[in-house]
This record gives structure tokens, C-alpha cells and sequence, in this order.
């Protein structure tokens, strides 16, 4: 109450909305890295709004850093802008009238080492200037144009847009129509209720990645018969952004899918999906410094790639050094990587990519991925199969003069096939397994301790 002591302040009478912004970043030892509670209260009385002042700094837009990046802090992170909070008061002023504003922390104990850098502001407003009024306000994917959006892009998934309500009437439905450049145009139809300001982000369905092919790689999305209705201010019904293309991988290779867990694997865990939603891979519950392999036979397609650690410090971080180093990388059938995923990605990392067929898109049709685990092994080596159902495969394990060592027929009869190979009997050393049919051919190297 030095600094803030609660102030009388006159509402404009002239206004018809007025808000407050506030924006507070904590320093020192106990303010930087320590949680409070904050409010704005008027004219006494139980507070009015009352604010968390702390950010997950494992998920920002810039990484890897250095320093300690990763740990949460009060109201900012390292190279983000400080949290921004917005709180409308309007319905309990009146123009005209004296009002006693107070802001404080609801529990300042613990603070003995913080510094906490405030802006608060009051904002009024004349009358809205429309009654029905749509808006685009931002475009996250596709977008290159902004280092925001960078954990999601390049991308060739959902477009992601947001839009908000500028006029006084709440918004139900309105009509979006989205393409590239000379591209194939696509319309969507919004239905929800977005209220005088509020404000919604949309992932729009796009059915081929071939959708993405267009004249320039710009993105162009338009709104418009908001409540079936005639938008009253059509200047920001538009909104264009550049972007950059996915990486692409033609499909008559095999990709590989490669993690090495570090000495906490429990914390990792990976999916694979595709455009439609599908999750063709989901694994959690690693263990410890163990290499996962996943084949992957793709059909032609847009797929995503998704790794998570749930301590949000990656596969590695510098601050954290008993927790080792592992790895995430996709490689071709040759062994060559294709994609290197940063270790110190926090809490995930995303990478969306292509797979097309030159001649024709729907020379492949179905996806599938065959999984080897764990790897160093002991004794047992995992086997999951995903995608060739009702198929009969011969199972051979060879040694490094590709003498055949195992040898076993299995019938892939469900979907998610699980097969288990008991190698106890085979000396420590390289060893690969060989899944083949008349139609695939797969080939995995493994290890025994």
C-alpha cells in the first residue's frame, strides 16, 4: 500500500466501457519463482477480480535457451511478453461517479527477496460502433510470419484462426471461407456464442493435404454472414499470411522413428497422428535409456509427430543433469536422419510433415508401423504391429552373417497386433529381425546386452 495505495478516480462520464489492464512480472528470488495471488478491488467490500500471476515458461515459442528458461515464473518467461490481464468493469461503475480502486496481493508472506515491476491502467470507452461485427484478429497455422506460432509450424494439419465479436450483439454463427493462393477454396460453418469482445480460436477441417498446393504458399482466410446477417464493418473480414511448406517424404521408403529415453523415461511419452485425427502410435511408460524403433509404411498424407516430457525439461537440460541425455530423431530405411528433434524442447515438440506418391495419391492406402522394443534388450524382445491386419508373416531373427537363427510363422489377426520373442538362449550381440510377406519386407537391428 506504499506504492499502491487504493485511489479515488472519476469514471468518465461520456464512457460506456471501461476496463482495467494489468501487468506484473516478479523479480527476485521469492517474486520471480514464487506464485501469489493478486485482485483489483472497487469501493472495498469482497474483491472484484482476483488473478493468478504465474507462467508455464516450458511451452513459450523460443527454445532451446540458455540459462534456466524452463523454470515457471511471475507473469513472464524469457524472451515472451509479459502476461497481459484484462478485467471489464463496467457493470460495477457508473459514468460519472467516484470509485475507489485498490490493487494489492492477497498473501504476501514468503516475499522477502521480490521486486515486482507493476502497470496498471484504467481504459474507457465511447458507445460500440457497430451492433454486428465479426472479426479475424489472428491466423496461428499456417503461419512464418511470427516467432509466436513457431512450436506449431510449419504445418500442414488444421488452420488454426481466431476471430472475435465487435459488435454488441452475440455472435452464433457466421461462414468462413479459407484457401492458398489459386488453391482449392473450402467453407466452414461456424455455430457457437461468442458475447461483445470475446474472442475464439477455430481449427478448420482441410480433407487432402494436397490442399495446401497452390499458386504461393499464402494462406487466405474470410468471414462473413455473421448471425446469417450482413457484417455492418467488412475491413477486417480478411486476414493473409505466408507459410512455409512441411517437410515431404515420398512413400516408397520406409521412415524410421527412433527415441532414446534418458535415465527418466517414465516422463517421456510420444504419438503419431494423422490428418483426420487417428492416433496410428501412442506410447508412454518407457523405460529408463532404452531405444524405441518404429517403422513406418505411410500412406500418402499429412502426419504429425509429438513428443512430451512430463517434468518439461526434455530429453535434456543442462540444470537438470541427472536425468542424462536421450534422443528423438526420424530417419530414413538407410539410416540417414531426416528430422533431429532439440533435445531441450521443455514440456513438447511438435513436427508436422508430408508423405506423397509422385504417380498417384492413392497408390498406398493404409498406414502402418512396425514397432521393436526395448532395445538394448536382455532377454525379451516386444514386437507391435499396427495397420496389416489378416496378414501372414514369416519371423526370422538372423545374426550379423545373416544366418538365420529363429525362425516362426504369425498371423497378424487384430489391429494392434502384440507379438513377444524370447531370444534368452542367443549370446550378447547384434542381432536383426526380419518381418516379411509377399507384399512387405521389414528389417529392425537390435541388441542384446
Amino acid at each position: 500500500d506504499t506504492k499502491f495505495e487504493p485511489r479515488d478516480v472519476l469514471m468518465n462520464p461520456d464512457a460506456s466501457y471501461y476496463k482495467i489492464r494489468s501487468a506484473v512480472t516478479g523479480h527476485g528470488q521469492s517474486g520471480e519463482f514464487m506464485p501469489k495471488w493478486h485482485f483489483i478491488n472497487i469501493d472495498s467490500g469482497d474483491n472484484e477480480f482476483e488473478y493468478k500471476v504465474w507462467n508455464e515458461c516450458s511451452t513459450i515459442p523460443v527454445y532451446p535457451q540458455g540459462g534456466t528458461w524452463i523454470y515457471d515464473r511471475a507473469g513472464w518467461c524469457p524472451g515472451d511478453p509479459t502476461t497481459l490481464f484484462e478485467f471489464d468493469i463496467t457493470e460495477y461503475v457508473t459514468p460519472g461517479q467516484m470509485y475507489n480502486i485498490d490493487y494489492g496481493l492477497t498473501n504476501i508472506s514468503g516475499l522477502s527477496q521480490a521486486d515486482y515491476r507493476i502497470s496498471n491502467q484504467l481504459v474507457t470507452y465511447g458507445a460500440a460502433n457497430f451492433t454486428l461485427d465479426a472479426a479475424i484478429v489472428k491466423v496461428g497455422k499456417p503461419n512464418s510470419a511470427e516467432a509466436t506460432f513457431q512450436r506449431f509450424n510449419p504445418s500442414c494439419m488444421y488452420p488454426a484462426v481466431t476471430i472475435r465479436n465487435n459488435g454488441t450483439t452475440t455472435i452464433t454463427s457466421l461462414t468462413i471461407e479459407y484457401q492458398v493462393d489459386n488453391g482449392q477454396l473450402l467453407t466452414y460453418v461456424w455455430n457457437g456464442n461468442l458475447a461483445f469482445l470475446e474472442s475464439e480460436e477455430i481449427e478448420l477441417p482441410v480433407p487432402n493435404f494436397t490442399f495446401w498446393f497452390g499458386s504461393s504458399n499464402h494462406f487466405n482466410v474470410m468471414i462473413s454472414n455473421p448471425n446469417g446477417s450482413t457484417d455492418e464493418y467488412p475491413n477486417n473480414n480478411y486476414y493473409g499470411i505466408d507459410f512455409d511448406d512441411p517437410e515431404a517424404y515420398e512413400d516408397d521408403q520406409y521412415l524410421v522413428l527412433e527415441c532414446l529415453t534418458n535415465n527418466y523415461g517414465f516422463q517421456t511419452s510420444y504419438t503419431i497422428m494423422d490428418a483426420s485425427g487417428y492416433i496410428l502410435l501412442e506410447r508412454d511408460e518407457l523405460e529408463n535409456n532404452t531405444l524405441y524403433t518404429d517403422q513406418l509404411n505411410l500412406a500418402p498424407g499429412c502426419y504429425r509427430i509429438r513428443i512430451d516430457d512430463s517434468a518439461d525439461d526434455g530429453l535434456y537440460w543442462w540444470h537438470n543433469s541427472s536425468q542424462g541425455t536421450g534422443s528423438f530423431k526420424l530417419k530414413n530405411e538407410n539410416g540417414l536422419t531426416l528430422k533431429f528433434f532439440e533435445p531441450e524442447f521443455g514440456r513438447f515438440s511438435i513436427y508436422e510433415f508430408t508423405v506423397y506418391n509422385e504417380t498417384s495419391i492413392a497408390e498406398k492406402e493404409t498406414s502402418s508401423i512396425v514397432s521393436m522394443y526395448p532395445n538394448p534388450f536382455s532377454d525379451i524382445v516386444n514386437l507391435e504391429v499396427r495397420g496389416l491386419m489378416s496378414q501372414h508373416f514369416e519371423l526370422t531373427v538372423l545374426n550379423t552373417a545373416m544366418k538365420s537363427l529363429v525362425k516362426e510363422l504369425i498371423n497378424i489377426d487384430s489391429e494392434q497386433f502384440f507379438h513377444q520373442l524370447n531370444l534368452s538362449n542367443l549370446p550378447a550381440g547384434v542381432y536383426f529381425v526380419n518381418l516379411k510377406n509377399e507384399h512387405t519386407n521389414i528389417t529392425q537391428k537390435v541388441v542384446k546386452r
